[in-house]
């Protein structure tokens, strides 16, 4: 069991004692509130949003990597492509 969950039973119990012993809920309030506030820490040592964005930032450089080696490889084909094109209307002019 985790110290998170064996600090919210600890305020658990003490929450059912105080309802055994009194009615008057101004005593129930500050436990109620420091077991939801134990309910609403997380259990990890680092946040889920801290990660993904480190997660990406990592992923950038990478990823433009291979989209810049893409738009290369995709110019270079229309290049040549254009290339072959002028010089077949080039040779056919002067023929």
């Amino acid at each position: 069991m985790t110290a998170k969950h064996e600090a919210i039973l600890d305020v658990q119990q003490q929450i059912d004692t105080t309802r055994q012993q009194s009615s008057n809920l101004a005593l129930l309030q500050p436990l109620l509130a420091h077991r939801e506030c134990l309910d609403g820490l997380s259990e990890w040592p680092f946040q889920v949003s801290t990660l993904a964005r480190w997660s990406l930032y990592l992923l950038i450089p990478p990823l433009t990597w291979v989209g810049a080696a893409l738009i290369e490889k995709a110019v270079d084909g229309f290049s040549h492509d254009s290339i072959r094109r002028c010089s077949a209307v080039f040779v056919s002019d002067q023929g």
